[in-house]
């Protein structure tokens, strides 16, 4: 007999020992789904933990395949298991009634909406490689049949808690000071924050002692800071753990691993900057860590969760969001500054930890909305109307803008028809179109003027009571360099762009020496040297104008080397007879001054034609001006 496959979505049982003789497999084409409301896109209805919200889990179970009077009722069921180490505890269940059938000829809906509620102390869902707390909604079908299976539907939902948008928190500003090896001050405003709350820290370093740097030389080289969630698991007592360890494995590796095993570090945010001692100033760093911000309303983003794959889950950073504390699980947050100090003596970093345990509760939930029309629809009601309307005259389009009687405009440039604008502009464009060729030769470097492009980021980030209360401003920062050096918004050019500038370090004195002058004229002295009268200066580079005509069909076939004599532009005499022949030279042998006038060089370009020139008549030409480099050789034995 062939295997079956069962089609997706896959169905498994719920709990053997509750259910018995469940099954996962399909009966006659039957499948379940379970979703969110078709209003939204998460099971989690209301916020809960907030004072005067209540919370449910809602959703829609939607049939296929269902029989009439193969089932006899359908239930749902909402399980909340915290499990750790093969240790389960059930918190709390939860089962309603969905559906019943009375008679054999009774079929079910084929969509059936469901509401469970959720008490006010339910903890937020965790998840972690070897426990987890987790909240599963089981749909399951009851046969008519006793002896049939039973066929459920299983899926894990999760949970977020919030607090009241009332609840405030208060400014207790906490400074942790480390001594060695050098005095470092590291300010929090608070060490509770809401969960998507950004958390400053100010760290303060200083000048340090003379004896210090010069005896250790003692450097100061970066400060780092991160947040770090921590998930411990509570078991059982130390004196009740089994220590079989494997073979091949020492006790202490044994405990090591065990140690590990039961908490999980995760680093969810980070900053830092670089920075050094100064002699007179101290050194001030204000880093802001930045939270993952959740969602406005639980997401049921994961229906089924990957066993023995930890990375997707440990980046959900909106399940484990907050410090709570259950049977089995603890969650804590840990504010971790890193001071990075080197001794130049013994070329070794020293690296100094200041650990600050951190609270982190959950969001505030927001205020109720009320949508729109309903806000007009009761101002409209209630509000006194004012005395007076005054309403403006809407302008009318279809109106000419000529008087009657006279011809009308012919045309009338619209968008496509407006002409461009001008090529030259005396300010840079500002639209996000690509740059112009005056934009686009400029200088790269951007002026060194950047106050007012900073001025909104610095808003931006400002904190009620900064500078006041705890912390400095923003604008008083230091890291220790050179405050005279102004830092360039843009980096400066590539070795590359660097190598092909001139080296022009000889012409330094260009005043003192006259010579140098001429020699400014070619950086590369050889080019610069008279040369032979049989050896003529290479030819110009190719003049691409966009000017000049198009090529002839007949170009490839003339000789630059061999030139007839040019016919004089005079009128032809009125009595010449056609038998008359005019005194000419041979065609094919022209005289000598003529082939020295008119014959070019093999290291000049081709002759460019003159636009507009008689093709009965011989083509004039006309040479390219002399080379650059011409020119200056010959300045500079005129000189000598």
């Amino acid at each position: 007999m062939a295997s079956y496959t069962a089609p997706p979505p896959n169905y498994s049982p719920v709990c053997p020992q509750d259910l018995p003789g469940a099954l996962d497999e399909p009966i006659s084409g039957l499948q379940i789904f379970i979703i969110p409301a078709a209003d939204t896109f998460a099971f989690q209805k209301g916020y809960l933990g907030a004072e005067g919200e209540r919370a449910a889990i809602e959703g829609e179970i939607h049939v296929k395949g269902a029989q009439p009077g193969q089932w006899k009722y359908v239930t749902v069921a909402l399980h909340v298991v915290e499990s750790a180490f093969g240790q389960e505890i059930e918190l709390g269940k939860s089962e309603i009634n969905l559906v019943s059938f009375t008679g054999t000829s009774d079929s079910m809906s084929s969509s059936t909406s469901f509401a469970i509620p959720l008490t006010s102390d339910a903890p937020q869902c965790i998840h972690t490689p070897h426990s987890s707390l987790e909240y599963a909604l089981t749909a399951t079908f009851h046969p008519t049949n006793s002896s049939e299976p039973l066929v459920s539907r299983r899926i894990i939902v999760h949970t977020r808690r919030y607090t009241s948008h009332s609840h405030a928190v208060d400014t207790l500003p906490e400074t942790h000071v480390l001594e060695n090896p050098s005095r470092v001050e590291v300010q929090v405003p608070r060490t509770i924050f809401r969960a998507g709350e950004s958390i400053p820290v100010y760290v303060t370093v200083p000048p340090p002692s003379r004896e210090l740097m010069l005896r250790e030389g003692l450097r100061l080289r970066n400060v780092k800071t991160e947040i770090v969630r921590i998930v411990s698991l509570k078991g059982q007592d130390d004196g009740d753990i089994q220590l079989g360890t494997p073979y091949g494995q020492s006790i202490t590796d044994f405990l090591r691993s065990l140690l590990l095993d039961r908490s999980y570090s995760t680093v969810t945010s980070r900053s830092g900057a670089s920075c050094r001692f100064h002699s007179s100033r101290p050194v001030r760093l204000r880093l802001i860590l930045h939270q993952a911000s959740p969602s406005a309303s639980p997401v049921d983003y994961q229906t089924s969760l990957p066993e023995g794959d930890y990375n997707s889950l440990d980046n959900d950073l909106q399940c484990i969001s907050i410090t709570q504390s259950t049977l089995l699980h603890s969650v804590s947050f840990l504010l971790n500054v890193h001071i990075s100090f080197v001794e130049t003596t013994s070329r070794t970093e020293r690296l100094m930890t200041i650990p600050i345990p951190l609270t982190i509760i959950p969001p505030p939930a927001p205020l109720p909305e009320v949508e729109e029309w309903v806000d007009a629809a009761y101002q409209k009601k209630h509000d006194r109307p004012p005395l007076r309307t005054v309403r403006q005259e809407d302008p009318e389009s279809s109106i000419p803008l000529y008087q009657e009687g006279e011809a009308g405009p012919s045309y009338s440039q619209n968008d496509r028809d407006i002409p461009p604008p001008p090529f030259f502009h005396s300010t840079p464009s500002t639209s996000n179109a690509p740059p112009s060729f005056q934009e686009s030769e400029s200088e790269i470097f951007i002026p060194s003027d950047t106050t007012d492009q900073e001025v909104p980021a610095t808003i931006a980030l400002r904190i009620i009571g900064e500078g006041i209360l705890f912390g400095f401003a923003a604008s008083e920062q230091f890291d220790g360099h050179s405050d005279t050096m102004h830092r360039s918004s843009t980096p400066p050019p590539s070795v590359e762009m660097a190598e092909r500038d001139a080296d022009v370090t000889g012409f330094a004195n260009l005043g003192v020496e006259p010579v140098r002058v001429f020699e400014a004229l070619n950086i590369v002295s050889d080019d610069c040297t008279p040369r032979s009268g049989g050896e003529l200066p290479p030819p110009p580079p190719a003049m691409d104008d966009p000017s000049d005509p198009p090529p002839s069909i007949d170009s490839d076939f003339r000789s630059p080397s061999v030139r007839v004599p040019v016919q004089s532009h005079s009128p032809p005499l009125a009595h010449q007879s056609y038998n008359q022949t005019p005194a000419t030279h041979d065609s094919l042998h022209p005289p000598n001054d003529i082939l020295d006038h008119s014959s070019s060089h093999g290291h000049a370009p081709p002759p460019y034609l003159v636009p507009g020139s008689d093709p009965d008549q011989e083509e004039h030409v006309t040479r390219p001006p002399p080379t650059y480099c011409y020119l200056k050789c010959a300045l500079l034995q005129l000189y000598l």
